[in-house]
């Protein structure tokens, strides 16, 4: 499976750029939304903020693409194509994590199922991981990668050929850690290194707490506390939190993910 193909939930570097050429971006004669939930407008009219309990075990999103938006109002049109489900577990030596991706951009589903191993701190830091990821029907389409951390370097081996990662510094998480470290009120914000899918080192970002911003859900408006990841070779993602904790909507760009149920 190409590296385009693992990473396409969220890696969309030359998004922004596609969205303006189409004519997607919302009219600036709309009703300003706040930046990090303009682009799933449509889906935020006509559904209400995800339940659960705070501190939970499950995280589940559904995983929206924004296809359009109307002409007269500039409201976006979000598609919803696959779901993110990440369990994560305490455990004496740490915390697991068990994710699972379905994604079906067209037909058939993609899919990325991971087990990982982590410390259990402010980032869900990585200790090591064994993942695979597939297209449904396809024989051809199967990736499968182990990988650890120990102390400042890294290795990540698919069977093929092995890739060692030096000079890492102390904090490396992923996508997934980011989230429940959030929903479990670890998160402080600073700088780390994202392993993105666990097959792609990102240096240098930083998650930073922003202003509180009016979400307006099909019950009304709600209010979350925004976090913000920036750094190289990234859009921003954004993680608007609400009072228990739980991060209702993680975007960047024309994807995102929205809370369906914590436990």
């Amino acid at each position: 499976m190409s590296a385009l193909t693992r990473r396409d939930v969220f890696s969309l570097a030359g998004g922004a750029a596609a969205l303006v050429a189409s004519g997607r971006l919302p009219l600036l004669a709309a009703t300003p939304l706040p930046a990090a939930v303009a682009g799933v407008e449509g889906y935020l009219r006509a559904n209400h903020p995800g339940t659960g309990a705070a501190k939970p075990h499950l995280l589940e999103y559904a995983v929206l693409r924004w296809t359009a938006s109307d002409p007269a109002t500039g409201e976006t049109k979000n598609v919803d194509v696959g779901r993110v489900e990440v369990e994560a577990q305490k455990r004496s030596e740490g915390v697991k994590l068990s994710i699972r991706h379905r994604t079906h951009y067209s037909q058939p589903l993609n899919r990325l199922e991971i087990e990982a191993q982590c410390n259990d701190d402010g980032w869900l830091t990585m200790r090591s991981w064994k993942g695979k990821s597939w297209i449904e029907q396809r024989d051809d389409c199967l990736y499968e990668a182990t990988g650890d951390i120990v102390g400042s370097r890294g290795r990540v081996d698919d069977g093929i050929s092995e890739r060692k990662l030096y000079n890492l510094p102390p904090a490396v998480s992923t996508q997934w850690g980011v989230a429940v470290a959030l929903a479990w009120g670890k998160a402080k914000g600073g700088e780390f290194a994202m392993l993105e899918d666990l097959t792609l080192l990102k240096p240098g970002q930083r998650l930073a707490e922003g202003p509180e911003a009016r979400v307006p859900y099909s019950d009304g408006e709600h209010a979350l506390k925004t976090w913000a990841q920036t750094g190289p070779a990234i859009l921003p993602i954004h993680y608007l939190v609400d009072e228990q904790g739980l991060p209702q909507l993680i975007t960047q760009g024309a994807l995102a993910w929205a809370l369906q149920r914590a436990e």
